[in-house]
């Protein structure tokens, strides 16, 4: 994009870094300068007695929920080391573009996704598709809320949530965090999810950090993050209709854009 508005632009991507790597990459495409310091690291939960016995019992479900591109590849890996594939007719659900192209990588169709990405607007307008008594399989990520299940269980439905997956805090990405943000070279800070707003904050705690980002823009992925980002006075500029990163990176250049006709 020769004419990018972010052209020159240096945006702090801080997802976990196989997807902060994808982000970065996007990030080029728009002419900005991305920097990639991965505070989380994703690892495959050690739960492995409990999957087992979940699996075994795969065709009493109705439904499986997913909820991050995450916990469909630790679920599918899972399901393709027991050399097993979904119960043909078992519908699937999914919060988000992103989850849905995932799930299709490994050959299946969701059937339903939310108007928005956010796990209030899923537990909301799934429940006109399901009934008391209906039994849904909830793969799911340690940090991941509980809105869905608590919501739908409400309702009588019955909801198996499984742990596939674990996001944990990089500690090694700390010293070129702090190193970046004391050089005071960053425009854009982004936050894609509450943990990395949580990590962030807990790597920052006892430097100038407010002095270091104080000219820096906050990006945030969506309303659940930015809210995460106000509880430490960190007031987002940006937060995007689509809860994407393909969102957030339009909210971003559009912004600039904006700016610049002033």
């Amino acid at each position: 994009m020769t004419d990018s508005p972010l052209q020159h632009k240096a945006i702090l991507i801080m997802r976990a870094a196989e997807q902060g790597k994808e982000t970065g990459e996007t990030i080029r495409e728009y002419n900005a300068i991305p920097f990639v310091i991965p505070l989380l690291c994703i690892v495959p939960s050690k739960n492995d007695h409990e999957i087992e016995c979940v699996l075994k019992r795969l065709t009493t479900y109705e439904w499986v929920f997913f909820t991050s591109k995450n916990a469909v590849h630790h679920f599918f890996k899972r399901l393709h080391e027991y050399d097993m594939t979904l119960p043909k007719g078992i519908h699937i659900a999914a919060v988000g573009i992103k989850t849905k192209q995932a799930i299709q990588e490994y050959g299946y169709e969701t059937i339903f996704t939310p108007s928005k990405f956010v796990a209030e607007s899923f537990a909301k307008e799934i429940q006109p598709l399901l009934k008391s008594g209906t039994r849904v399989l909830f793969p799911k990520g340690n940090l991941a809320r509980d809105i869905i299940s608590q919501t739908l269980r409400e309702q009588g439905i019955i909801v198996d949530d499984v742990l596939v997956y674990e996001t944990l805090e990089n500690e090694a990405a700390k010293e070129e965090l702090l190193s970046v943000l004391s050089q005071g070279i960053l425009d854009v800070i982004t936050f894609t999810s509450p943990s990395t707003v949580h990590t962030f904050m807990k790597m920052v705690e006892g430097t100038d950090w407010k002095k270091w980002t104080s000219h820096c823009k906050i990006a945030c992925i969506g309303p659940i993050t930015a809210k995460a980002a106000q509880m430490y006075e960190l007031y987002p500029h940006m937060i995007p209709e689509e809860y994407t990163i393909g969102g957030l990176l339009s909210c971003i250049s559009e912004y600039y854009r904006s700016e610049a006709s002033y």
